[in-house]
């Protein structure tokens, strides 16, 4: 847990002070992978500065890859209220739709109560259509008693194996956050 620590704090550090895209992009990669073998108190502090850089870095992209990997494994409560911000609000000019999608759905994993409303906003805000047969397999993932407008039947949309959404599937039922959901049962 110690050398987890060091270690993120090091690379909160060299993200915070870099001003190299390259240098940015690996050491947030090397984060995400560090934030899962933290302590409670060790992921508070160093989301919470995470989550400052997303606000203040010098670098765009490197605040965008904050973001995204924040909304993958980030769960601190300070990131999960940004993350909702910034999905609620999408104000944030440096993320794509496909960005406000996914944080979407990440979002529905962190807040099961609210899991259906956000996920029935995000889809009225889905301009390409042919994106919602996938968002709409994976909101009823995500939230069985979703109402969708006009759904694919069962058998018109099941994703195949190794499929990019089958991938998306497995990752949304195994996601990490939800290990400590399913432990009890």
């Amino acid at each position: 847990e110690m050398v987890h620590g060091c270690w993120a704090e090091f690379l909160a550090e060299v993200i915070g002070g870099s001003k190299e895209e390259s240098i940015c992009r690996m050491s947030v990669a090397m984060m995400e992978e560090v934030l899962w073998h933290l302590t409670d108190g060790q992921r508070t502090t160093v989301e919470g500065k995470l989550c400052r850089m997303v606000k203040e870095h010098q670098v765009p992209l490197c605040r965008v890859k904050l973001i995204q990997m924040l909304s993958r494994c980030g769960n601190a409560r300070d990131t999960n209220k940004l993350l909702y911000v910034l999905w609620r609000y999408a104000e944030c000019e440096l993320l794509e739709r496909n960005d406000y999608i996914s944080i979407a759905l990440e979002l529905a994993v962190r807040y099961p109560t609210l899991a259906c409303d956000i996920l029935q906003e995000q889809r009225g805000r889905i301009i390409n259509e042919s994106l919602l047969p996938d968002y709409d397999y994976l909101t009823l993932l995500l939230c069985p008693e979703a109402t969708i407008a006009e759904p694919q039947s069962d058998t018109e949309h099941q994703p195949e194996q190794g499929s990019p959404l089958r991938t998306r599937e497995n990752y949304y039922i195994n996601h990490p956050l939800r290990e400590k959901e399913t432990d009890g049962e």
